[in-house]
C-alpha cells in the first residue's frame, strides 16, 4: 500500500510540476535537485515523442502507471518505471534549500486553504439568511409592490400618479397580509414524541416547524401532561403529523428570522409553546428599499390581519342571518302553494337548510351571491314540481301513445337488422290510468327497453358467429398461400382473435370490431408477403449482380500471407457480415443465399455434386467447406477434410 501511495504522489507531483518550474525559473536560481527533476521530465517527454512535457505526456504517464501496477510489460509501463526510479535517485540531490522551499510551498497552500474556507463559511451564512422566512417574505413583498407600481400601458401619467398617491399605503398593507396569510396556511408542524417522564407524568415533545426545510436542531420543547394510566394508550395512538396551528393568525411570530406559532393544538387541545426572544411579525416599508413618498412611514403588523378578520366576521354574521330569513320566507310560501295542488299526490315540498357561518369560508359578498344562486335554484325546483303536477293532468292515452311510438321505433330497427332471421319484435302494453301514472310509465318503458336489449343481444350473438365464420375463411385462404410461398422462410401464418359478446360489444361495435380485425388480418398477410418479396428480390439481385464473379470465384486453401482481404464484396455483405450491413437479413435469408452460392459457384457445385450426399443440406455443406476469417479473408475451411471424413463415417 505504501508503495502505491508513493507512486501516486509521484504522478501528482509530475502533473503540477510544469508551472512551479516556470515560476521558479523566473524568481530564483534553481537547485541541482530542481534542475535534475526538470531534466527527468524533459527526457520522459522525449521518450513519448515530445520535446517538452505537456498534457498529453501527463496522460501517457498516467496510463503507464496503470499498466505498470497491473504488471503489464508495455512501453508506457517501462517509461513509467524508469521515470519513478529516476525521481527516487534525484532525491539524493536535495539540499536544505529544497526542503525549505517545499516547506514554504506547503505553508502557502495551507494559508490559501484557510482563506478559502473562511470565504465559504461567510457565503454559507449569507445563503442561510437569504432563505429564512423573513428575507423570503421581504423579497416577495418587494417584488409584488414593484410590479404594482409599474405604470400601465394605457394609464395616463395623471391617473398613475393619483393611483400611487391614494392607494400605495393600502396596497402595501394588502401585499403584506396576502404574503403572510399564504405562509401561515402552508405552515406545517411535526411533533417528535420523547420518552415518558413517569415521575412528573408528562410526555416531552420536540416541536418542528416546516421540518422539510428546517434544520433538525431547530425545535421547541413542549411537555404534555398525561397520567401514568393513560400514557401507554396516548403513546400508541400518537401521530407526529397531527399537530395543527390555532385559527388566530395573531399567534404568528419570528424566531431567528423563521416563522413559528405561539399556540398550537393536538387532538383538540391547545398548547402554548415556551418561546423566548421572539419578535413581532411586522414589516416597515422603508426596509424594502423602494422610493415611494406616499408610504415611507407605513408599518404593517400581523395584528392588522386579526382586526380585519374580526370585522369581516361581524359583517358575515349579519349577512348570514339575513340570508336565512329571506330563504325561509321564500320556501314557506312555495310549500304552502305546492301542498294545495290536487295533483301533488306524494305531497312533495322544497327543503331548505339554514346557513351556518362556522361551516362556510365565504365573506359578506360571497354570502350574497349564495343567496341569489340558492333562491334561483329553489325557484327552479318549485317550477319543476309545478310542471310535474301539470303532467299528471295529461290523459292516459298520451302515455300509451308515447309507449306505442317507442315500440314502433324499436320494431322498425329490429326488422331492419340483417341477422334478425326470425323477425322478432316487441309487443306493446296498455297502462292503467290514475295516480302514479308517471312512475308506471317509467317502469313500463324500462321493461320495453330491456325486451329490446334482449332481442338485440340475440341478434348480436348471431352476427358475431357469422362474422367469425368470415374471418376464419379469410385466414384459412391467406395461410394456404403463405405456406406455399417459397420465400416465407419461417412459414409465418396469420391468426385472428374471434369476436365475442363477453366484452360488452354490441350492434355497430361488433361490425366495427369485425372490420378492424379483418383489416389487421389483411395488414399481417400483406406484411408477411412483402417480407417474402423483399427476400426474393434480395436473392434475385444477388444472382443477377454477382453471377459472373460467383461462377468463377475459386476458394483457395488458407494462407496467412497471401490471402489478405481476398473475400469478394458480395460474400462479405450478403453472407459473412449480413447482419452488420443490413438488419433485414435473417438467418433463413442468409442460408438461402448460401444455397444459391453452392448452386452457382462452379467449385462449390462440383464439390456438392461429389460429396453433398454426406451433408444434411447445402447450408451444412457451405458452412463446412467455406471459412470466413477476420479482415475480410475467405478460404476453404482447413478442417473441411476432417469434417467430410467424419460425415462419411457417420453415413456408414
Amino acid at each position: 500500500m505504501n508503495r502505491f501511495i508513493s507512486i501516486l504522489l509521484g504522478i501528482l507531483v509530475f502533473l503540477i510540476s510544469f508551472m512551479p518550474y516556470e515560476t521558479m525559473a523566473q524568481n530564483t536560481t534553481k537547485t541541482a535537485y530542481q534542475k535534475r527533476m526538470e531534466q527527468i521530465d524533459k527526457e520522459m517527454a522525449q521518450k513519448f515523442g515530445y520535446s517538452e512535457p505537456n498534457d498529453i505526456v501527463a496522460l501517457e504517464i498516467l496510463n503507464g502507471m496503470a499498466e505498470y501496477l497491473k504488471g503489464q510489460n508495455t512501453s508506457r509501463a517501462k517509461i513509467y518505471s524508469w521515470y519513478i526510479n529516476e525521481q527516487e535517485k534525484a532525491k539524493k540531490l536535495k539540499t536544505q534549500a529544497d526542503f525549505d522551499r517545499e516547506k514554504r510551498e506547503q505553508d502557502a497552500a495551507l494559508a490559501q486553504k484557510k482563506e478559502a474556507e473562511a470565504k465559504r463559511a461567510a457565503k454559507m451564512e449569507e445563503l442561510r439568511l437569504k432563505y429564512t422566512d423573513y428575507y423570503e417574505v421581504i423579497d416577495e413583498i418587494k417584488k409584488d409592490f414593484e410590479k404594482w407600481c409599474q405604470k400601465g400601458e394605457f394609464e395616463s401619467s395623471t391617473a398613475y400618479e393619483e393611483r400611487l398617491k391614494s392607494k400605495s399605503e393600502s396596497q402595501f398593507y394588502n401585499i403584506c397580509s396576502d404574503n403572510i396569510t399564504t405562509r401561515y396556511k402552508r405552515l406545517s408542524i411535526r411533533g417528535e414524541l420523547q420518552q415518558y417522564n413517569a415521575d412528573n407524568q408528562y410526555f416531552p415533545v420536540k416541536i418542528y416547524f416546516n421540518p422539510g426545510s428546517y434544520q433538525e436542531e431547530r425545535y421547541f420543547n413542549l411537555n404534555i401532561p398525561v397520567s401514568v394510566e393513560n400514557a401507554p394508550e396516548f403513546k400508541n395512538n400518537y401521530k407526529k403529523d397531527a399537530w395543527h396551528p390555532k385559527c388566530d393568525i395573531g399567534n404568528l411570530v419570528f424566531i431567528d428570522n423563521y416563522l413559528v406559532l405561539k399556540k398550537i393544538s393536538y387532538s383538540g387541545k391547545e398548547y402554548e409553546l415556551p418561546l423566548e426572544k421572539y419578535t413581532e411579525v411586522k414589516f416597515a416599508f422603508k426596509d424594502l428599499g423602494i422610493q415611494n413618498p406616499y408610504c415611507q412611514n407605513a408599518i404593517w403588523s400581523v395584528n392588522t390581519i386579526r382586526l380585519a378578520e374580526e370585522e369581516q366576521r361581524r359583517q358575515d354574521s349579519i349577512s348570514c342571518s339575513e340570508y336565512n330569513r329571506v330563504m325561509d320566507s321564500i320556501v314557506t310560501a312555495y310549500n304552502q302553494e305546492l301542498l294545495q295542488n290536487e295533483y301533488n299526490f306524494d305531497k312533495e315540498t322544497i327543503k331548505f337548510y339554514p346557513m351556518d357561518l362556522d361551516e362556510i369560508s365565504g365573506h359578506e359578498h360571497e354570502i350574497k351571491l349564495c343567496l341569489i344562486k340558492d333562491r334561483n335554484n329553489i325557484t327552479k325546483k318549485y317550477n319543476s314540481l309545478k310542471e310535474s303536477f301539470e303532467t299528471a293532468k295529461v290523459a292516459c292515452a298520451e302515455y300509451n301513445k308515447q309507449l306505442d311510438s317507442i315500440v314502433d321505433t324499436y320494431n322498425q330497427q329490429l326488422l331492419q337488422e340483417e341477422y334478425n332471421f326470425e323477425k322478432q319484435t316487441i309487443k306493446s302494453r296498455k297502462l292503467e290510468c290514475g295516480q302514479g301514472i308517471e312512475k308506471r310509465f317509467d317502469k313500463e318503458k324500462v321493461v320495453i327497453d330491456n325486451d329490446y336489449k334482449l332481442i338485440k343481444q340475440r341478434i348480436d350473438s348471431i352476427a358475431c358467429i357469422e362474422y367469425n365464420k368470415q374471418l376464419e375463411s379469410t385466414v384459412a385462404t391467406y395461410n394456404q398461400k403463405l405456406l406455399q410461398e417459397e420465400y416465407n422462410f419461417d412459414k409465418k401464418t396469420v391468426k385472428f382473435l374471434p369476436l365475442d359478446l363477453d366484452s360488452g360489444k354490441k350492434g355497430q361495435e361488433i361490425e366495427r370490431c369485425f372490420n378492424e380485425e379483418r383489416d389487421k388480418i389483411d395488414k399481417k398477410y400483406n406484411s408477411i408477403m412483402d417480407e417474402a418479396y423483399k427476400s426474393k428480390k434480395i436473392v434475385d439481385d444477388y444472382k443477377q449482380n454477382n453471377f459472373k464473379e460467383l461462377v468463377s470465384f475459386k476458394f483457395e486453401n488458407y494462407n496467412n500471407h497471401d490471402m489478405y482481404n481476398n473475400c469478394p464484396g458480395y460474400l462479405t455483405r450478403n453472407i459473412a457480415n449480413a447482419s452488420a450491413y443490413n438488419s433485414r437479413y435473417s438467418s433463413a435469408l442468409v442460408e438461402k443465399l448460401m444455397e444459391v452460392t453452392v448452386d452457382i459457384n462452379t467449385q462449390l457445385n462440383n464439390e456438392w455434386t461429389k460429396n453433398g450426399q454426406y451433408f444434411e443440406n447445402k447450408v451444412d455443406f457451405f458452412n463446412s467447406f467455406v471459412k470466413f476469417w477476420p479482415y475480410n479473408v475467405v478460404s476453404i475451411n482447413p478442417d473441411y477434410k476432417t469434417i467430410l471424413k467424419e460425415k462419411k463415417k457417420a453415413k456408414k
